[in-house]
């Protein structure tokens, strides 16, 4: 019964897209079918904690009905909403049904997720179920779903290696006005926005394998942006300091161009909200390849990884593998690196020379 109602709900929502309707969270069959899952399974979740608390228990779904819906949500539902690309009408209404479908994930034990190996990126799988793999990823990271969970820090630089290593030559079937990089770009920016607040540990370790990834495969995927988008989130999470003020944070970047994009940490979860369209980010991958070099250098310094960075720009640099379109941004990243490096010894020179001539006044 479960798979008729969710093949009738996604049939109404598509007719209505082919009609010229609008079809959104209020109107959609497909949300509102999901919002039901949904709650079910919330209070199928609160009764099972107030019974191990020993509180009064609450109506609970029998567990059949659980196990049913977190299979069709799981097979059926993650199948059918990973399919994209096949016009910006389908692909608008797909973010629509997903936001409904990781809420839906949301309210399920990671332990489940896990055991269901929804966090894997198997080689078998078809391009857009990883795809979705991911950016379920990124979303569950971006609601704190993962706090405190040992483990899920090798998930995330897992899910961030598989993106980094998608090349950018379109599909052969694709013939849609959204293409392949398109989708690769936008996961790129959701990957970027739900790691914004990592821990350094994890910055450093994702940084040192996206680089792994540059000099193992060159450069004809999706690295590069990938890399610009995470690198600059990170520079706007960093707080300035006495102890950092050589970095220089406040400089001015080139996605000032576009002011409503700016972003600041208030923001941060209005980004992650954000729907950008496919022109607009294509627009913004730009002008952050732009200050890659720069963030870069900023957010090695601030890691203390300076030096490991340059080598390892350096060892990619002089690699065997072609890498043409890469060349100048890892000379400049080389640059920035050493310039920035330059700068910290000069600061660290003037703040112990401000320090011996406050003592030799006492």
């Amino acid at each position: 019964m479960l798979e008729g109602l969710w093949s009738l709900s996604m049939e109404v929502d598509t007719y209505s897209v082919s009609k010229g309707s609008r079809v959104e969270g209020s109107t959609s069959c497909v949300v509102a079918f999901l919002d039901s899952l949904r709650t079910i399974l919330v209070d199928s979740e609160k009764v099972l904690s107030q019974k191990e608390s020993g509180r009064g228990v609450g109506h609970k779904a029998p567990p059949a009905t659980v196990r049913d819906i977190r299979n069709l949500i799981l097979d059926q539902c993650l199948f059918d909403l990973s399919r994209g690309n096949k016009g910006e009408s389908h692909d608008a209404l797909m973010q629509t049904h997903r936001k409904s479908f990781y809420m839906c994930l949301q309210a399920m034990p990671m332990s489940y997720l896990e055991e269901k190996s929804v966090f894997a990126f198997v080689p078998s799988q078809s391009f857009d179920i990883s795809l979705a793999r991911f950016n379920i990823i990124a979303y569950l990271t971006s609601r704190g779903y993962f706090k405190g969970q040992t483990g899920i820090k090798a998930e995330i630089q897992k899910a961030m290696e598989w993106l980094a290593r998608q090349k950018l030559s379109a599909s052969k079937e694709e013939n849609t006005p959204v293409s392949k990089l398109d989708a690769l770009r936008q996961a790129a920016f959701n990957g970027a926005t739900s790691a914004a607040s990592l821990k350094p540990t994890s910055q450093r370790d994702i940084l040192f394998h996206l680089m792994e990834v540059l000099l193992v495969e060159g450069d004809q995927n999706i690295c590069l942006e990938l890399m610009s988008f995470l690198v600059y989130f990170w520079r706007k999470e960093i707080k300035p300091g006495p102890k950092n003020n050589f970095l220089n944070l406040e400089k001015m970047d080139a996605l000032s161009a576009l002011p409503a994009l700016h972003y600041n940490q208030k923001d941060r979860e209005q980004w992650q909200k954000l729907d950008v369209s496919p022109k607009t980010l294509r627009e913004v991958s730009v002008l952050l390849q732009e200050d890659m070099c720069s963030n870069l250098a900023i957010i090695s310094a601030n890691l203390g990884i300076s030096g490991a960075v340059t080598n390892r720009a350096m060892r990619i640099m002089h690699s065997d593998l072609e890498k043409a379109q890469s060349r100048e941004i890892l000379r400049q990243i080389v640059t920035s690196c050493l310039d920035l490096k330059s700068n910290e010894a000069l600061a660290i020179s003037l703040l112990s020379s401000d320090i011996s001539g406050l003592g030799s006044q006492t």
